[in-house]
C-alpha cells in the first residue's frame, strides 16, 4: 500500500430539480425560521405541501436547510441569494462521488450516457432505464448551475417534453399502454418535480392513462397520484388502465387463462391488438401489457 488515501465522496442521489430547490431556498431569510405554511404562502407558483416537503428534504440532505421542531432555517454562513446557492452547491459537490468519477474521464466532452453509467456504478439500485435517464438529466442540470470545473464539458440533454402532445385522445379506445406499469410508476415522482426530465416517448402512455393532458400538464388524476404511496399509485394506475376497452378485454382473457404467455396472446387476439409489425415487437408490447393486468 502507498501513503495515498483515496478521497471518499458523499453518495446521495439527487431527486429534486435544481430550479425547484433554488426557488424554495430564495423564500428564506437569514436567521428567520420558516414554517411549511409560511413557505407555501410565500411561494410564487403555489406548489403543493407534499412537493414542498420533498424539496425541503433535498435541501436538508444537501446541508442547506436545517429543521428545528416544525420550523426550517438556512444553515449558518450561507447567503440567501442565487449566488449564495451556487457557491454552496459548488463547494458541496467537490466531494460528491459522481462528480469525482466524471472529473476523471479523459475525453473532452461528458455525455448523458457517461452520467448514466456513473450513476449506475455509484448507486446500486434497480431502476428502469428511463428512470436512470431522468436522474442523469437532473444531475446534469445541478452541475450546469454550479461553478464546477467540469460544467463546460457537459453536452446538455434536450428537453424531454414538447409544448404540445401529438397523441390524439380519439385513439384511446383502440390503444393499450406500450410501457410496463413499473416504468410508469417510476415516472410519477419525476412529474411532480420537473416534467422535462421525463423522456418524451412516455408522453403517449401518460396521456392515454389521463396522467397528463394535451398540453403536457398534470391532470387532476395525475396530481392525485403524487400524494399516494407506491401501492396506492399502483392500484390507481391499474384501475385506470382497465377502463381502456382493449385492456378490459385483455384482463378478461387473463382471468380465465392466467398462465397465458405473451407469445400465446398474439395468436389468441386480433393481429392488430398489439403494436408492432414483427412478431418479436408484438411480444415485447404484449409482455408490457400483461404487467397491467396481473
Amino acid at each position: 500500500m502507498t501513503g495515498n488515501i483515496p478521497q471518499i465522496g458523499e453518495s446521495y442521489l439527487l431527486r429534486q430539480g435544481v430550479n425547484l430547490c433554488l426557488e424554495v431556498f430564495l423564500l428564506f431569510e437569514y436567521n428567520s425560521p420558516q414554517s411549511i405554511d409560511n413557505l407555501l404562502y410565500k411561494h410564487p407558483k403555489g406548489i403543493g405541501q407534499e412537493t414542498l416537503y420533498n424539496i425541503l428534504i433535498e435541501l436538508r440532505n444537501l446541508g442547506i436547510v436545517q429543521k428545528a421542531d416544525e420550523n426550517y432555517y438556512i444553515t449558518d454562513n450561507i447567503i440567501v441569494s442565487r449566488e449564495g446557492f451556487i457557491e454552496y452547491i459548488t463547494k458541496k459537490f467537490q466531494n460528491y462521488t459522481p462528480y469525482l468519477h466524471l472529473k476523471k474521464l479523459t475525453q473532452g466532452k461528458i455525455t448523458k450516457a457517461d452520467v448514466i453509467f456513473t450513476l449506475k456504478t455509484t448507486f446500486k439500485q434497480e431502476f428502469q432505464d428511463n428512470t436512470w435517464d431522468s436522474y442523469a438529466k437532473n444531475i446534469i442540470s445541478w452541475f450546469l448551475l454550479s461553478d464546477l470545473d467540469i460544467k463546460g464539458r457537459f453536452i446538455e440533454p434536450k428537453k424531454g417534453r414538447t409544448n404540445k402532445n401529438s397523441y390524439s385522445l380519439n385513439n384511446r379506445s383502440l390503444s393499450i399502454p406500450r410501457s410496463s406499469i413499473k416504468e410508469i410508476l417510476e415516472l410519477i415522482p419525476l412529474l411532480e418535480n420537473d416534467s422535462t426530465l421525463v423522456n418524451s416517448k412516455f408522453n403517449r402512455d401518460l396521456l392515454l392513462l389521463d396522467v397528463i393532458n394535451l398540453d403536457n400538464n398534470l391532470t387532476d388524476f395525475g396530481r392525485d397520484l403524487i400524494f399516494k404511496n407506491e401501492s396506492e399509485t399502483l392500484k390507481s394506475l391499474k384501475e385506470k388502465a382497465i377502463q381502456l376497452p382493449k385492456m378490459k378485454e385483455l384482463k378478461d382473457l387473463i382471468v380465465h387463462r392466467p398462465k397465458t404467455r405473451a407469445k400465446e396472446l398474439i395468436g389468441k387476439l386480433p393481429i392488430d391488438f398489439f403494436d408492432g409489425e414483427k412478431e418479436s415487437s408484438k411480444i415485447i408490447y404484449a409482455t408490457k401489457a400483461l404487467t397491467w393486468v396481473r
